[in-house]
C-alpha cells in the first residue's frame, strides 16, 4: 500500500509542473498514477495463477535507510527532469 501511495505522490508532484494548467494535473497526475499503481496490486494474483507448481515462499525485504535515500534522490531527479525539461 505504501508503494502505491509513494508512486502516486511522486507522479502527481511531477505533473504539478505541467505548464498547460491544472486539469492535466488532475487527469494524468492523480488519475493515471494512482490508478496504475493500484493496478499493480492485481499482478501477484496473475503471477500466482501461472506458477501453480512452485511452492509459495515469501521473504520480506528488510528496510534499508540507504535505499530509501537513493529512492528519494531519484524521485527528486525524476520530478526535476520530467517536470521542468520536457514540454508538450
Amino acid at each position: 500500500m505504501a508503494r502505491d501511495l509513494a508512486g502516486g505522490v511522486v507522479l502527481t508532484v511531477a505533473a504539478m509542473f505541467n505548464p498547460i494548467g491544472p486539469s492535466p494535473i488532475l487527469i494524468s497526475g492523480v488519475g493515471e498514477s494512482f490508478g496504475l499503481n493500484c493496478g499493480f496490486r492485481l499482478l501477484p494474483g496473475f503471477v500466482a495463477d501461472q506458477a501453480r507448481g512452485r511452492p509459495a515462499t515469501i521473504t520480506p525485504i528488510p528496510f534499508s535507510l540507504g535505499w530509501t535515500m537513493v529512492a528519494v534522490f531519484i524521485s527528486l531527479l525524476f520530478i526535476a527532469v520530467i517536470g521542468q525539461v520536457i514540454r508538450f
